[in-house]
């Protein structure tokens, strides 16, 4: 006879039959583990073992020693659903016995920190000093509702396949439930850790070092003729036309460089070709008389050969190159004077010298301070350019 399908969505094995008596504990915990190990056996067949073994509503519920049951990695029952990624029998185990989430293996981790061990394993899969995994996409839906179901962030929705540059036209602050519970979920998937990443993965501190350094690429080109350095991106035709200060498209580099500068300062969009354009079409309509000039030039600038990619890459590249947000550890690399950005002050945090900062604060012109958290996506400055398009 073919087996049922249950609501997590696989097949009820015709071989694993719903427990009715009542073996012993040890047969329970080794079959448990074997079920945990198992992809094929669908989560509610899991759950009805666990109900078997450890009966909802009985006093040992939290004290019985069977929960402190472990394989031979060290490994409870949490840390076993938690690595195959079986996020409802993570919620029911963590519903039953909450301290479950607290015992550590014999590699000294939590649940939870086993499951971060785990997507760093898949964001940065090194060996020795060589990379060998492909670039990191995001998180599969099964990581996603696990760490969701561990850290409580509960609910998470399944997100399409293949996300593409419309679906992460996301605002920062959605209004709407839906988009809320899509941009939560997109946060997870991309691995932000300060919970105010644009779609996801563009964090405050990366969007405030490329804004700030547009800004200063601009004031760069209009003062000391910076358009040599500029371009790399371009081909070559096009490089040489900027270079030579062919009409229209140095003020067209710079026309692309203030509306990237200006989507990363407002955060709500990601500076993505897309987004760039749609705002240089509010800008038009915004103020029609002023910006009818710059829908020229930059109308100019893409009939000469340029593209918003290349400044978007070039931009990405000299952020990258010496403002050091991927790999920022200290205070120092925030206050080096010999950084384009000098308008930085120190984090303030009350954690004491020496110890890891969360917080970037900068007096801006009217003495309003910003405060600026820690990201794991802060270090993440090819991801973001890719995940942006470029």
């Amino acid at each position: 006879m073919r087996g049922e399908p249950t609501s997590a969505g696989k097949m009820s094995s015709p071989a694993i039959q719903r427990p009715t008596g009542k073996p012993t504990q040890d047969n329970l915990s080794q079959k448990l583990f074997f079920l945990l190990s198992n992809p094929n056996i669908a989560e509610d067949d899991i759950i009805a073992f666990f109900r078997l073994a450890f009966p909802s509503g009985t006093p040992e519920i939290t004290s019985n020693p069977a929960w402190l049951t472990t394989d031979q990695q060290g490994d409870t029952f949490l840390h076993k659903a938690v690595k195959t990624f079986k996020p409802r029998v993570i919620k029911h185990l963590l519903s039953q016995n909450p301290g479950l989430a607290q015992m550590k293996n014999y590699q000294r981790f939590t649940p939870l920190q086993a499951l971060e061990d785990i997507m760093d394993s898949i964001r940065h899969p090194f060996l020795g000093d060589f990379y060998t995994g492909p670039p990191f996409k995001g998180f599969s839906h099964d990581i996603i509702a696990s760490y969701a179901a561990l850290k409580g962030l509960d609910p998470v929705i399944e997100l399409p396949e293949e996300i593409n540059e419309y679906f992460l036209s996301e605002l920062k602050a959605p209004e709407n439930y839906d988009d809320k519970l899509k941009l939560k979920t997109l946060r997870i998937k991309y691995g932000c850790s300060c919970g105010e990443c644009i779609a996801g993965f563009l964090s405050p501190r990366m969007r405030y070092a490329l804004s700030n350094f547009a800004r200063d690429y601009i004031v760069e080109f209009k003062r000391q003729g910076y358009f040599n350095a500029a371009g790399s991106f371009l081909s070559d035709s096009a490089r040489k036309k900027l270079r030579d200060e062919h009409p229209g498209m140095q003020e067209g580099y710079i026309l692309i460089c203030s509306y990237i500068g200006s989507l990363c300062a407002e955060g709500s969009k990601i500076p993505s070709v897309r987004n760039i354009m749609e705002y240089a079409r509010g800008q038009q309509k915004h103020n029609q008389n002023e910006n009818n000039m710059s829908v020229a030039v930059l109308g100019e600038f893409l009939r000469q050969g340029g593209t918003v990619a290349a400044v978007a890459k070039d931009l990405f590249k000299v952020t990258e190159t010496y403002f050091e947000i991927a790999g920022c550890e200290n205070d120092d690399e925030f206050s080096d004077p010999r950084l384009p950005v000098n308008r930085y002050l120190a984090r303030q945090t009350g954690k004491g010298k020496g110890r890891e900062t969360e917080v970037l604060s900068e007096k801006e012109d009217g003495g309003r301070e910003l405060k600026l958290p820690r990201c794991a996506n802060d270090r993440e400055m090819a991801f973001v350019q890719r995940m942006c398009g470029y």
